[in-house]
């Protein structure tokens, strides 16, 4: 019989292994797709920075935007089923909650607390936002009794709501963009058989010492590595043209199924 401890450190693994990583990817697609000039932040490191429409914003976004897109596996989300595995791990998680203070015997524990936080990053996803406010509502809830601080958004989110809010694309985003992708369609979209790859291989890490390869946490976080400056023109020739061609689609894909479980639960 396995011990209660045991059965929460299982979940939390299990959380961190599937609900973390899908929700961080799909967070950075809507990221990339709707305000690329906010992941400038990853280099030039400027958290005081409270807007991000000038022209440097959107040149060192484009870097950020590469580099995660590769790192993350972005470019895959729908070969690789992460919003299906997404809703799939919601629905898990909705019964569990269902009628229910807490995760386990109705007390507080590490599961609540990894729950709340892995979710988190899905509040950037209009259609998960409404389908599964109930799981949101609940995180909230264990926030406002267990976390004497205010709550704050993420830089990121921070910058991706005051984006939506404004509801308009500012002129330097649209140049920029524009601009970018026909010199990329006319350059690079005859020679596209050069760019479909895989990607850099997945190593899968761990976030957990233990001796159990099954008691790890997964870490799909892909390990870049640019051995010369040829690795490097090839790298950002690669993920710009997925930046340029991939995500568009990967993004269409995602806001189809949004609308789809929307319409199917209406």
């Amino acid at each position: 019989m396995i011990a209660k401890n045991d059965v929460i450190i299982l979940y939390c693994l299990k959380l961190d292994s599937e609900l973390g990583l899908c929700a961080r990817r799909l967070a950075y697609l809507h990221v990339i797709s709707e305000k690329p000039a906010i992941l400038s932040v990853l280099i030039d490191g400027n958290y005081n920075k409270t807007t991000r429409d000038d022209w440097s914003s959107y040149f060192f976004g484009l870097i950020g935007s590469s580099i995660v897109i590769a790192r993350f596996g972005i470019h895959q989300i729908r070969e690789e089923h992460i919003f299906d595995k997404t809703i799939c791990i919601l629905e898990e998680i909705q019964q569990n909650i269902h009628g229910k203070q807490y995760l386990f015997n109705d007390q507080f524990t590490a599961a609540d607390l990894t729950l709340t936080a892995l979710i988190q990053p899905l509040r950037m996803i209009p259609a998960l936002f409404i389908k599964y406010k109930s799981v949101l509502e609940y995180c909230d809830h264990i926030r406002e009794r267990h976390d004497p601080k205010e709550f704050e958004d993420s830089y990121v989110e921070r910058l991706l709501k005051h984006h939506r809010q404004k509801r308009r694309s500012s002129q330097y985003q649209s140049i920029f963009r524009n601009i970018i992708w026909y010199i990329f369609y006319i350059v690079f979209y005859p020679f596209k058989f050069l760019f479909i790859t895989t990607g850099t291989q997945t190593n899968h890490l761990y976030q957990y010492p233990s001796t159990n390869l099954t008691e790890k946490a997964h870490n799909d976080n892909r390990i870049l590595k640019f051995q010369s400056l040829v690795n490097k023109a090839i790298f950002f020739s690669t993920y710009l043209w997925h930046f340029c061609f991939t995500i568009p689609k990967q993004m269409e894909f995602v806001n189809e199924e949004g609308s789809r479980i929307l319409h199917r639960h209406s």
